[in-house]
């Protein structure tokens, strides 16, 4: 019996250092993305000039702001959000499987120093960002209408919103932005000018 239990408390043991090296592990890696990211978004907001103040707003989200940035941007705001805990390649199913399964993400913001001179929205009508973006173009009561063929991974088909009202941008100018952002990053979800 004494040699059953201390094969079992060898197993326990084990178990713990294993869990405690992967812990480690991931905390480590988690720690190493942070500060990768924190470099790179200062880097990347050091060319729209004027000062940028960064903070960590949560554990995986570090927003920089640029308060006088060069024109045409009045203040720039980028939010970038890190993948939960870096789990995106877990093979969980359903709803928690696809919260796992989000990307890390880079939101901009920006006040211009003049109105633009139309308005305008551009996204895949597919997961939960187009749901989020079609809802705020029905609040806004805009035009909406298919433009362009389905994104790449299942993003749906490519939409366009014009808030009535303003001035309505060539079609074929934002098509051509559409085109541009899609060949740039299979990853833009959505462009917005209001």
């Amino acid at each position: 019996m004494t040699g059953q239990s201390g094969t079992l408390a060898v197993l326990a043991a084990l178990a713990v250092l294993a869990f405690l090296v992967a812990w480690f592990w991931h905390r480590a890696r988690t720690a190493r993305r942070r500060r990768m990211l924190g470099a790179w978004l200062a880097g990347g907001v050091e060319v729209f000039g004027g000062a940028a103040s960064t903070r960590w707003v949560s554990a995986g989200t570090l927003q920089a702001r640029v308060e006088a940035a060069a024109p045409p941007f009045r203040t720039l705001s980028l939010t970038a959000r890190l993948d939960p805990a870096g789990l995106a390649r877990l093979p969980v199913p359903g709803r928690l499987g696809r919260r796992l399964r989000a990307r890390d993400r880079l939101v901009v913001q920006s006040d211009l120093t003049r109105a633009p001179r139309a308005e305008f929205d551009l996204f895949y009508a597919g997961g939960p960002a187009g749901r989020a973006a079609a809802a705020e173009a029905r609040a806004l009561r805009a035009r909406v209408s298919e433009v362009g063929e389905p994104g790449r991974g299942g993003r749906g088909p490519l939409v366009l919103a014009e808030t009535s009202g303003a001035a309505v941008a060539p079609r074929e100018g934002l098509l051509g932005i559409a085109r541009r952002i899609d060949e740039l990053s299979a990853e833009v979800r959505r462009v917005a000018v209001r």
